[in-house]
């Protein structure tokens, strides 16, 4: 195909290039992804054995919107005073 059309063999290699390219990208946001739930998971478990230390309990977790954001899991605490 090379010799033949070396127009189409140039637009073939780019094309796998730039596949290999997006690939590499998709893998490198779900690596990044996975990292930063990892990181706000231990953050949360950290919160919530702050909180219990300090004597409050979990009372209920409620979908809701945050900062934003939607689809959050929302701990509602209390502490008798």
């Amino acid at each position: 195909v090379a010799e033949t059309t070396p127009d189409l063999a140039a637009k073939l290699r780019s094309a796998k290039a730039t596949s290999a390219e997006a690939r590499d990208a998709i893998h490198d946001a779900r690596t990044a992804r996975h990292a930063a739930i990892k990181g706000i998971h231990d953050a949360r478990a950290a919160a919530r054995r702050l909180y219990a230390r300090l004597g409050y309990r979990e009372v209920d977790i409620v979908p809701g919107k945050f900062n934003g954001i939607p689809d959050v899991q929302l701990v509602c605490m209390e502490k008798r005073v």
